[in-house]
Protein backbone atom coordinates (compact mmCIF):
# COMPACT_ATOMS: atom_id res chain seq x y z
CA UNK A 1 0.00 0.00 0.00
CA UNK A 2 1.19 3.58 -1.10
CA UNK A 3 2.40 5.58 2.16
CA UNK A 4 0.52 8.55 3.16
CA UNK A 5 2.48 11.82 1.89
CA UNK A 6 3.31 14.17 4.98
CA UNK A 7 1.01 16.87 3.31
CA UNK A 8 -1.78 14.20 3.79
CA UNK A 9 -1.38 13.48 7.21
CA UNK A 10 -1.34 17.12 7.84
CA UNK A 11 -4.78 17.80 6.14
CA UNK A 12 -6.44 14.62 8.28
CA UNK A 13 -4.88 15.69 11.56
CA UNK A 14 -5.82 19.41 10.90
CA UNK A 15 -9.61 18.47 10.32
CA UNK A 16 -10.03 16.09 13.07
CA UNK A 17 -7.86 16.81 16.12
CA UNK A 18 -8.87 19.39 17.81
CA UNK A 19 -6.15 22.37 17.75
CA UNK A 20 -4.98 21.83 21.51
CA UNK A 21 -3.92 18.65 20.66
CA UNK A 22 -2.95 19.09 17.14
CA UNK A 23 0.85 20.03 17.00
CA UNK A 24 1.47 16.95 19.04
CA UNK A 25 -0.93 14.37 16.83
CA UNK A 26 1.33 15.57 13.77
CA UNK A 27 4.73 15.13 15.89
CA UNK A 28 3.85 11.94 16.59
CA UNK A 29 1.82 10.70 13.04
CA UNK A 30 4.59 11.98 10.56
CA UNK A 31 8.53 12.35 10.12
CA UNK A 32 10.48 15.06 11.93
CA UNK A 33 11.01 16.60 9.14
CA UNK A 34 7.43 17.09 7.85
CA UNK A 35 6.95 19.10 11.61
CA UNK A 36 7.63 22.52 9.89
CA UNK A 37 5.69 22.35 7.27
CA UNK A 38 2.81 20.69 9.04
CA UNK A 39 2.57 23.56 11.77
CA UNK A 40 2.57 25.90 9.18
CA UNK A 41 -0.61 24.57 7.69
CA UNK A 42 -2.44 24.39 11.06
CA UNK A 43 -1.17 28.00 11.84
CA UNK A 44 -2.80 28.63 8.06
CA UNK A 45 -5.90 27.14 9.23
CA UNK A 46 -6.08 29.40 12.07
CA UNK A 47 -5.89 32.10 10.74
CA UNK A 48 -8.55 31.75 8.08
CA UNK A 49 -10.72 30.35 11.23
CA UNK A 50 -10.04 33.71 12.99
CA UNK A 51 -11.05 35.60 9.47
CA UNK A 52 -14.43 33.66 9.01
CA UNK A 53 -15.37 33.09 13.09
CA UNK A 54 -18.02 36.19 12.85
CA UNK A 55 -20.99 35.45 15.13
CA UNK A 56 -24.29 34.82 13.67
CA UNK A 57 -26.16 37.23 15.68
CA UNK A 58 -23.40 40.64 14.75
CA UNK A 59 -24.93 39.88 10.77
CA UNK A 60 -28.08 39.62 12.30
CA UNK A 61 -28.05 42.85 14.01
CA UNK A 62 -26.26 44.74 11.52
CA UNK A 63 -29.20 44.30 9.49
CA UNK A 64 -31.77 45.70 11.84
CA UNK A 65 -33.00 48.96 11.42
CA UNK A 66 -36.30 49.06 13.53
CA UNK A 67 -37.50 47.47 16.66
CA UNK A 68 -41.32 46.83 17.97
CA UNK A 69 -42.40 46.67 21.34
CA UNK A 70 -45.47 45.29 22.13
CA UNK A 71 -47.17 46.82 25.04
CA UNK A 72 -50.56 45.96 26.54
CA UNK A 73 -52.91 46.83 29.47
CA UNK A 74 -56.66 47.15 31.00
CA UNK A 75 -58.42 49.26 33.02
CA UNK A 76 -61.99 47.44 34.20
CA UNK A 77 -65.57 48.83 33.33
CA UNK A 78 -66.91 51.29 36.00
CA UNK A 79 -70.33 52.44 35.88
CA UNK A 80 -71.78 53.51 39.02
CA UNK A 81 -74.96 55.88 41.16
CA UNK A 82 -74.43 56.71 45.23
CA UNK A 83 -77.33 55.10 47.06
CA UNK A 84 -80.81 56.15 46.75
CA UNK A 85 -82.13 59.03 48.88
CA UNK A 86 -85.70 60.19 50.01
CA UNK A 87 -86.90 64.02 49.34
CA UNK A 88 -89.53 65.44 50.93
CA UNK A 89 -92.02 67.68 49.16
CA UNK A 90 -93.76 68.92 52.17
CA UNK A 91 -97.20 70.65 52.04
CA UNK A 92 -98.37 69.54 48.65
CA UNK A 93 -101.56 72.38 48.39
CA UNK A 94 -99.11 75.01 47.73
CA UNK A 95 -98.34 75.89 43.82
CA UNK A 96 -95.65 75.54 41.75
CA UNK A 97 -93.76 72.96 43.27
CA UNK A 98 -90.25 71.84 42.44
CA UNK A 99 -87.60 69.71 44.05
CA UNK A 100 -84.07 69.13 42.76
CA UNK A 101 -81.25 66.49 43.62
CA UNK A 102 -77.80 65.73 42.65
CA UNK A 103 -76.85 62.09 41.76
CA UNK A 104 -73.20 61.03 42.18
CA UNK A 105 -73.02 59.42 38.92
CA UNK A 106 -69.56 57.45 37.46
CA UNK A 107 -69.45 55.89 34.13
CA UNK A 108 -65.66 55.60 32.70
CA UNK A 109 -67.58 53.98 29.20
CA UNK A 110 -70.99 55.36 27.57
CA UNK A 111 -74.09 53.84 28.99
CA UNK A 112 -78.00 53.97 28.94
CA UNK A 113 -79.71 55.23 31.55
CA UNK A 114 -83.64 53.39 32.50
CA UNK A 115 -86.10 55.33 34.39
CA UNK A 116 -89.26 53.79 35.47
CA UNK A 117 -91.78 55.01 38.18
CA UNK A 118 -93.86 52.94 40.35
CA UNK A 119 -97.26 54.89 40.13
CA UNK A 120 -96.64 57.68 37.60
CA UNK A 121 -97.97 60.47 39.57
CA UNK A 122 -97.42 61.64 43.69
CA UNK A 123 -100.42 59.29 45.29
CA UNK A 124 -101.89 59.14 47.97
CA UNK A 125 -100.38 55.65 49.66
CA UNK A 126 -104.25 54.90 51.36
CA UNK A 127 -106.40 56.24 48.75
CA UNK A 128 -104.45 57.12 45.25
CA UNK A 129 -107.99 57.24 43.33
CA UNK A 130 -109.20 60.21 45.68
CA UNK A 131 -112.37 60.23 47.38
CA UNK A 132 -115.53 62.16 47.22
CA UNK A 133 -114.61 65.58 45.71
CA UNK A 134 -110.58 65.58 46.81
CA UNK A 135 -108.55 64.13 44.35
CA UNK A 136 -105.76 61.46 45.48
CA UNK A 137 -102.76 61.93 43.04
CA UNK A 138 -100.63 65.29 41.84
CA UNK A 139 -99.01 64.66 37.93
CA UNK A 140 -95.24 65.57 37.66
CA UNK A 141 -92.39 65.63 35.45
CA UNK A 142 -89.20 64.73 35.96
CA UNK A 143 -86.07 66.22 34.48
CA UNK A 144 -82.77 65.04 33.97
CA UNK A 145 -79.57 67.05 33.55
CA UNK A 146 -76.86 64.75 32.45
CA UNK A 147 -73.24 66.40 31.90
CA UNK A 148 -71.50 63.80 29.76
CA UNK A 149 -67.34 64.07 28.32
CA UNK A 150 -67.17 62.98 24.58
CA UNK A 151 -64.04 64.32 25.06
CA UNK A 152 -65.33 67.95 25.34
CA UNK A 153 -68.06 68.43 27.98
CA UNK A 154 -71.78 68.50 26.65
CA UNK A 155 -74.94 68.68 28.94
CA UNK A 156 -77.77 66.32 27.64
CA UNK A 157 -81.14 67.00 28.83
CA UNK A 158 -85.15 64.90 28.75
CA UNK A 159 -87.92 65.57 30.53
CA UNK A 160 -90.39 63.34 31.31
CA UNK A 161 -93.97 63.02 32.02
CA UNK A 162 -94.44 60.75 35.31
CA UNK A 163 -96.98 58.82 33.49
CA UNK A 164 -95.18 57.56 30.79
CA UNK A 165 -92.25 56.62 33.57
CA UNK A 166 -94.68 53.77 34.37
CA UNK A 167 -93.85 51.36 31.37
CA UNK A 168 -89.92 52.89 31.59
CA UNK A 169 -87.68 54.92 29.49
CA UNK A 170 -84.18 55.22 28.60
CA UNK A 171 -81.76 58.07 28.27
CA UNK A 172 -78.76 57.22 26.40
CA UNK A 173 -74.98 59.22 26.77
CA UNK A 174 -74.76 59.26 22.81
CA UNK A 175 -71.29 57.79 23.71
CA UNK A 176 -69.86 60.32 26.61
CA UNK A 177 -69.01 59.07 29.83
CA UNK A 178 -69.79 60.80 33.32
CA UNK A 179 -67.85 61.53 35.57
CA UNK A 180 -69.88 65.17 36.88
CA UNK A 181 -73.42 63.06 38.62
CA UNK A 182 -76.62 64.01 37.17
CA UNK A 183 -78.99 66.48 38.52
CA UNK A 184 -82.60 65.84 38.90
CA UNK A 185 -85.50 68.52 39.16
CA UNK A 186 -89.24 67.29 39.45
CA UNK A 187 -92.02 69.73 38.89
CA UNK A 188 -95.07 68.83 39.88
CA UNK A 189 -98.42 69.81 37.93
CA UNK A 190 -101.36 70.77 39.52
CA UNK A 191 -104.40 69.94 41.20
CA UNK A 192 -107.72 69.36 38.70
CA UNK A 193 -109.87 69.27 41.66
CA UNK A 194 -111.83 72.38 43.01
CA UNK A 195 -112.10 70.32 46.01
CA UNK A 196 -108.09 69.89 46.30
CA UNK A 197 -106.26 66.90 47.58
CA UNK A 198 -107.36 64.02 49.85
CA UNK A 199 -105.44 64.06 52.89
CA UNK A 200 -102.96 61.66 54.00
CA UNK A 201 -99.69 60.60 53.18
CA UNK A 202 -98.41 61.03 49.14
CA UNK A 203 -96.00 59.06 48.14
CA UNK A 204 -93.59 57.86 44.87
CA UNK A 205 -90.57 55.76 43.40
CA UNK A 206 -88.76 56.31 40.57
CA UNK A 207 -85.77 53.82 40.07
CA UNK A 208 -82.69 54.90 38.10
CA UNK A 209 -80.47 52.46 36.08
CA UNK A 210 -77.85 52.37 34.30
CA UNK A 211 -75.91 49.92 32.38
CA UNK A 212 -72.39 50.32 29.92
CA UNK A 213 -73.36 50.13 26.56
Amino acid sequence: MKAKTPRFAARVAAVFAPRSDLEKAIVGAIPISACVFARSVISGCAGIAALFAVPSSAQEISNVRSVDIALAGHISQRCGMAAGQSTDLGNLSRPRISATTRVQLDCNVPFTMSIQAQRGAIQNLLMPGGQGGYQGSVPYSLNVELPVRRPDRELLTRAFEGRALVAGQTMSSLGGIAQDGMLLRLDLGSVTSSSGLLAGAYGETIVITVAPT
